[in-house]
């Protein structure tokens, strides 16, 4: 049997994603909605959303120029102004020699998440509008029966540490797409039901915001910008802060007067550190508030500033770091500096030891556990940056 194209594997794939589907042209459609572009070139699969707000001012297509996705992931995303607004295009990149199942699916999940994060109020252009019909002359219609309200049934919850419980319906379905809630910072998964037996159907990226349209105890049915809609535990959703307009404001978390913990946690690491010893002589131990920043590169230098007052310094900005919203790139530059400092200490050190005849053991002994402290500090800092 001839082996498949990749156009063809999609389509079978496509197939069984419950919420995905191909239109006529090829696009993959997602929950009937958001629709992907589908191209393939000799190396990879392309897979390119476009996306319109109309009237988006400066300020907006700021804000949306922000919120594209970063160097970090396979996505490029690009805003272009125009005369009624804003357009958007998102394009994720699958390599055809990695190409399966699983990354397909992959990559179509990461740009629909991509495409939440914006919270645009529109996802795509509008169709081009029906032509109007021949009038006909006016009769009178019968009312059209109302269909009947069917109830869903709800499968039964499978036994799990903290999992929500699927009871009786209520609706809270707001006339219009509002985000009221965001994905916490560590993301979380979302259920085609309320089941937690059931394999989840998407990986949410943290801080994509959404609206609530249905809650079950503590499950809720979420429903994104781009019309996409899922269960998930509602008791981890952050809810957003609406303005007096309407608008929501900025979820409350992380870069919203509460701080990164982990950063935090490395920060007062790194200023702790210097008040520890890091050269014990066997006759006297001295910390880096006793030591010249001037041994960093010469262990015979001496004067001020000290390097104490460096890590200090360092730990400072870390703590401000973790108030950020978007703290990755700050956080990693100050954690590597907390690392190269008492790199660069434990190098002249070494070069002392070896001047005065000393060994590895030596140096060990000279040493004190201040430095090490300051390198747990800088890598708390690299991985609170990253999460």
């Amino acid at each position: 049997m001839p082996e498949k194209s990749p156009l063809e594997l999609i389509a079978d794939w496509v197939e069984d994603e419950f919420d995905l589907s191909l239109d006529e042209q090829g696009h993959i459609l997602v929950g009937g909605q958001i629709r992907i572009d589908v191209d393939v070139d000799d190396e990879r699969l392309l897979l390119t959303h476009a996306s319109v707000e109309p009237g988006a001012d400066d300020h907006r297509i700021a804000e949306l120029r922000s919120l594209l996705p970063g160097r970090a992931t396979t996505m490029v995303g690009a805003v272009e102004p125009g005369a009624d607004g804003a357009t958007v295009t998102i394009t994720n990149r699958v390599y055809l020699d990695g190409l399966n199942h699983q990354s397909f699916s992959t990559a179509v999940r990461d740009l629909i998440g991509a495409v939440d994060a914006l919270g645009m109020t529109a996802t795509q252009p509008e169709p081009a509008a029906e032509p109007e019909p021949t009038a006909e002359p006016a009769v009178e219609a019968a009312p059209e029966a109302q269909p009947e309200s069917v109830p869903q049934p709800v499968a039964a919850a499978a036994p799990a540490v903290d999992v929500p419980h699927a009871p009786e319906p209520t609706r809270e379905t707001p006339p219009a797409w509002v985000a009221t809630h965001a994905v916490p910072s560590e993301g979380m998964s979302a259920w085609p039901d309320p089941n937690p037996s059931l394999e989840p159907i998407a990986s949410l990226e943290a801080r994509v915001r959404l609206s609530i349209a249905e809650r079950r105890g503590d499950w809720a049915r979420v429903v994104g910008s781009n019309g996409w809609t899922g269960w998930v535990d509602a008791r981890r959703l952050v809810a957003l802060e609406t303005a007096p307009s309407g608008a929501p404001a900025a979820a409350t978390g992380f870069g919203a007067g509460k701080p990164n913990p982990i950063i935090l946690v490395g920060a007062l690491l790194i200023g702790l550190s210097a008040m520890l010893p890091w050269l014990d002589t066997g006759v006297e131990t001295f910390n880096a508030m006793d030591l010249s920043a001037q041994i960093l590169f010469d262990y015979e230098g001496t004067g001020s500033p000290y390097i104490g007052w460096v890590l200090f310094g360092i730990g400072a900005l870390t703590l401000a770091v973790a108030f950020m919203r978007k703290p990755t790139a700050p956080a990693v530059v100050l954690g590597i500096a907390a690392i190269v400092v008492p790199g660069l200490f434990g190098m002249q050190i070494n070069q002392l030891v070896s001047d005065l005849g000393g060994g590895f053991s030596d140096l060990t002994d000279v040493i004190g556990f201040g430095p090490g402290v300051t390198i747990v500090g800088g890598i708390v800092a690299l991985v609170g940056g990253n999460r």
